[in-house]
């Protein structure tokens, strides 16, 4: 296992979930050089169609900066079939960037792909990359000094991961509570304002500081205010 990517940031949600924060510099990497060093891999998920494609078992995004992801295989273990359901399995909002390159070599047995964030997530979506090729050996490489990877280490199953992205200069998006359990990580600092569920024209507002949690409580429909100046990822971490 390498583990060079240093995770600075920590925040304990209750019992059964830690998030941790990087500020990655270039060349770090996370990787993983046999299946056995996998999370939970006696628990591994495989695709019902395919047993060469299963479910990731960590739980990585990226709030800020540029990585590569990889995946490596000797001879033809896998074939250009698997590579393309994988792909077509994993229909991230990420695609739609030109900051998103494929980096498949069939020939070499490499897969994988390198993105730049670009907050092209205009609605809430599933984290991204869900299906991975099985592949023994893996990894995840930072390519820009200042990266920031969020890690989520779970003591339970049965969290969900979603985000959207917020423009700068006073941008707005709206959040909804999914889940019994729902929480909300900031990239940059936001404001939430949340209508009172009986009075017309009556909000609460509360501050989510950058790379800070806040649990949210109610059911109605509220608003998320970037007025950083730059755009920013807020993830909602949920569980019922």
């Amino acid at each position: 296992m390498i583990f060079t990517v240093e995770f600075d940031t920590q925040i304990k949600v209750g019992d059964d979930l830690q998030i941790s924060l990087s500020k990655g510099m270039t060349g770090q990497k996370i990787a993983r050089e046999s299946l056995e060093e996998q999370p939970d891999y006696p628990n591994i998920e495989y695709h019902p169609d395919n047993p060469k494609i299963k479910v990731r078992t960590n739980n990585y995004i990226l709030l800020e900066g540029k990585i590569r992801t990889t995946f490596e295989f000797e001879g033809d273990a896998f074939s250009e079939a698997d590579l393309e359901q994988c792909k077509a399995l994993n229909d991230n909002v990420e695609k739609s960037s030109p900051k998103y390159i494929r980096i498949d070599d069939m020939a070499k047995g490499i897969s994988g792909y390198e993105y730049e964030q670009d907050y092209v997530a205009n609605e809430w979506v599933d984290n991204a990359g869900k299906w991975e090729l099985d592949t023994p050996k893996a990894g995840l490489e930072i390519l820009q000094d200042d990266t920031v990877l969020m890690c989520c280490l779970l003591g339970t199953n049965g969290w969900h991961f979603k985000y959207i992205d917020v423009p700068g200069g006073g941008g707005t998006q709206t959040v909804q509570k999914s889940h019994e359990h729902c929480y909300l990580l900031a990239g940059n600092t936001v404001d939430i304002k949340i209508p009172h569920p009986d009075i017309i024209n009556d909000f609460k507002e509360v501050t989510i500081d950058r790379h800070t949690i806040k649990k949210l409580v109610s059911p109605t429909e509220a608003t998320i205010t970037n007025n950083g100046d730059t755009a920013c990822r807020v993830v909602m971490i949920c569980k019922n």
